[in-house]
């Protein structure tokens, strides 16, 4: 009877245990990036903003039609529209 090596099976094993462990920091890791966040409306439902987003980013690929204040744009969206 031949038995099955115990060590391709730990591998395979550890490897599914650290793409979860990299899960859970990315998770912690934004939740407090979000927490830590400054300039946020905290009264603005998840919707709300989700929209807003979407907007502000939709209007930076293609200028035209709802046009945000330049202020009012995260940061990462006024450095990709420069220019």
């Amino acid at each position: 009877m031949r038995t099955v090596p115990l060590g391709p099976i730990l591998i395979f094993i550890a490897f599914f245990i650290l793409i979860y462990i990299g899960l859970v920091i990315a998770i912690i890791l934004t939740a407090f990036i979000n927490a830590v966040r400054k300039n946020e409306n905290v009264d603005e439902s998840f919707l709300d903003k989700f929209e807003r987003l979407n907007k502000e980013y939709f209007y930076t690929l293609f200028k035209k039609g709802y046009k945000p204040k330049k202020e009012a744009l995260p940061e990462w969206i006024r450095w990709i529209s420069k220019p």
